[in-house]
């Protein structure tokens, strides 16, 4: 079932100009997450999506765990994702 996000201006009083958003999961934003805030304009988030990762990463890789950076940027992009 489809979920919907309805806003509408605080002044407005007849409805007309409401908008309705779509709530649903976004596949590509688990596999890039990056690319995917970058395309919808969410700068600064993609920036600290991006640098989350890379120290993320760069921890994993200096307590000798390296194998768990894919997941880490898997549940990145989950979160991102919904």
């Amino acid at each position: 079932m489809a979920t919907y996000v309805v806003m509408e201006p605080a002044g407005d009083r007849t409805g007309e100009s409401a908008l309705y958003v779509r709530d649903a999961l976004a596949p590509l934003a688990i596999l890039l997450p990056v690319v995917w805030l970058l395309w919808h304009r969410l700068w600064l988030e993609a920036a600290m999506v991006f640098f989350a990762m890379l120290g993320a990463a760069a921890v994993l890789d200096w307590i000798g765990m390296p194998q768990l950076a894919g997941l880490t940027a898997f549940l990145t992009g989950m979160y991102v994702a919904l």
